[in-house]
């Protein structure tokens, strides 16, 4: 399992220096010249920029968050500021973390049995708090 305390708590204290705008350029970035497909619907207020290539999700990018779950391998720049977490499964369930940290990071409650105790992926935190 991988621990996302730390990480959440960094990308909560850093979120002052991130945004909307800042996400979908980053987002644009990485996406490449059409390597990759941003889906996003910022008018309806979500919270995560997905990054897809043939219909699955390579990356997930917090909108308000500077937070960035992805499978790529490749070195890339990133911004300061932005915690970057490499995963093999966006889909398996190896990530786990503090409800209380879940709990202030996305400002809502998560109930006692809502990731756990099996873990969660990155796309059910992502579709939880988008």
């Amino acid at each position: 399992m991988i621990d996302l305390g730390t990480s959440l708590t960094t990308a909560y204290n850093n979120r002052q220096f991130w945004g909307r705008t800042a996400s979908l350029s980053l987002a644009e970035h990485l996406a490449g010249e059409g390597r990759l497909a941003i889906d996003w619907d910022d008018g309806a207020g979500e919270d995560w920029l997905t990054l897809i290539q043939a219909g699955e999700p390579q990356a997930l990018l917090g909108a308000e968050l500077p937070l960035l779950f992805t499978l790529d391998s490749e070195s890339t720049e990133l911004p300061p500021r932005v915690t970057s977490i490499m995963l093999p499964s966006m889909t398996r369930p190896i990530l786990c973390c503090d409800r209380a940290v879940l709990e202030q990071v996305f400002h809502r409650k998560f109930g006692a049995l809502e990731f756990y105790p099996a873990g969660f992926s990155a796309l059910d935190l992502a579709m939880t708090t988008i």
